[in-house]
């Protein structure tokens, strides 16, 4: 179960290189319920969100 939930979180923010496979989507639908599938991809875009603001403003991380 937790390998298939990192290669989501992994998968998604790299649509742009490599498009969501079918057979990973059914991989991650076989492990999460709807809801907790949406749950965890609308983490992994709000992670996402923030990276990019931060990578485009130039800021560091905050310890």
């Amino acid at each position: 179960m937790i390998k298939i939930m990192l290669a989501w979180v992994e998968q998604l923010p790299q649509l742009h290189q490599d498009p969501v496979q079918e057979s990973d989507f059914l991989k991650i639908k076989s492990v999460f319920i709807e809801e907790e599938l949406m749950s965890l991809t609308m983490a992994i875009i709000a992670i996402n969100s923030w990276n990019r603001i931060g990578v485009g403003f130039i800021a560091p991380p905050q310890q």
